[in-house]
């Protein structure tokens, strides 16, 4: 499993004092066609100014005959100012929640992933 973020750009979103809003995306790959989907439970960041929105369940399905899930997003909030542009380089996110296995059922699960920035693909291809 990996865990990006990416910020939303607010119009008044010009100072690096204020709060910022972002979203968390997690992409999952599977090792076996077993493994239906990813349930997360809760998600904690550590850090107390960082608050994520995860009001329900989320689910994270397979589509059939693919190691790729579908990516899924959840919103988080950065209470105060940010000290630097790669303030959640810095931070780890803790995912707690079950795999969903044909064979055996739910299987619990709590692990510790970085959060790396997301960039756009067509951002990478630069020369």
């Amino acid at each position: 499993m990996r865990s990006q973020y990416r910020f939303h750009q607010l119009e008044n979103d010009g100072s690096a004092d204020q709060s910022k809003d972002g979203a968390l995306l997690f992409s999952v790959k599977r090792i076996s066609l077993d493994t239906s989907s990813v349930v997360i439970k809760e998600l904690k960041i550590n850090h107390a100014a960082i608050h994520v929105n995860l009001d329900h369940l989320m689910t994270i399905a397979f589509p059939a005959q693919s190691n790729q899930a579908y990516e899924s997003s959840v919103r988080f909030r950065i209470r105060g100012p940010l000290r630097h542009s790669n303030f959640m380089n810095e931070h780890h996110l803790t995912i707690i929640g079950y795999i969903i296995s044909e064979s055996a059922g739910r299987i619990p699960f709590r692990i510790q992933v970085p959060i790396s920035e997301f960039i756009e693909e067509s951002e990478q291809v630069r020369g």
